[in-house]
């Protein structure tokens, strides 16, 4: 499978996960990240970077005025005491579109080795990818196809390349765009990765979309992206949420020892 075609079939379904989040509500400046809505136990959270959201973060959809003002009410929130991880739990609104587009099981979270070869997929807002007009700000979600190079204690590395993938309205298609000199906009993103079906096997969101990690920074001399793995998010939020604890447990058993 291409990555044009991996791109397809994955990045629909992820794109849904993933929202948009202003880092200060009432600052009129641009600076945002992204967040995967993830549902534990009945909750919806929001994984993302702890410097996406440690201010008065602002969960958004895609157009909004400036300072942000956001429909969607955040219940609690925390952010790691020492990795640049965190997540914010956001009231369920049936009236809210992008709330209710599907978010990520905890049978989609991988805790296992990465792949040696394969993409993963991250996905975000990064600056190329916005349009300010006075005091509307129009956000697009972009991604980009990215290889694994290694791994040190708490992180995951991954290269940034040249080019991403964006929505062409023209041609209902995606298409190939140029990414940004830094992935600034990325950060609190998931990084993604599609296990193919066997042959003739029915393509399933939880058996075959897999989110690793968050995104979190970016070496700018060796060109490389930093992201925290998905199972220290996981194991944290277990650490700190005794409500959502037991279910966490249960799926993932070794985080509990």
């Amino acid at each position: 499978m291409t990555e044009h075609e991996e791109f397809r079939l994955t990045f629909p379904i992820v794109f849904n996960y993933t929202v948009p989040i202003k880092e200060n509500a009432d600052s009129n400046d641009d600076q945002m990240g992204a967040g995967v809505l993830i549902e534990v136990a009945g909750s919806l959270l929001v994984a993302s970077a702890a410097h996406c959201i440690k201010d008065k973060p602002a969960v958004l959809e895609n157009n909004f005025s400036l300072p942000a003002e956001s429909k969607i009410r955040i219940l609690r929130r925390g952010t790691h005491p020492t990795l640049d991880i965190g997540f914010l739990e956001l009231e369920r609104n049936g009236a809210i579109p992008i709330l209710n587009r599907g978010d990520c099981s905890l049978e989609m979270i991988c805790l296992e080795p990465l792949p040696a070869n394969g993409m993963v997929h991250i996905v975000g807002f990064p600056a190329v990818a916005r349009t300010l007009n006075n005091s509307e700000l129009t956000v697009v979600k972009k991604g980009f196809g990215t290889q694994f190079t290694h791994a040190i204690a708490d992180h995951f590395f991954f290269s940034y390349p040249e080019v991403g993938w964006s929505w062409d309205d023209g041609k209902n298609d995606w298409k190939q765009t140029p990414l940004d000199k830094t992935p600034h906009g990325y950060s609190g993103g998931g990084c993604w990765g599609f296990v193919q079906p066997n042959p003739g096997e029915l393509f399933t969101q939880d058996k075959h979309i897999r989110l690793y990690a968050i995104q979190t920074a970016w070496d700018k001399v060796e060109r490389y992206v930093k992201c925290v793995p998905i199972a220290f998010w996981l194991s944290w939020v277990g650490s700190c949420c005794p409500d959502l604890r037991p279910a966490i447990a249960s799926r993932f058993p070794d985080l509990a020892e």
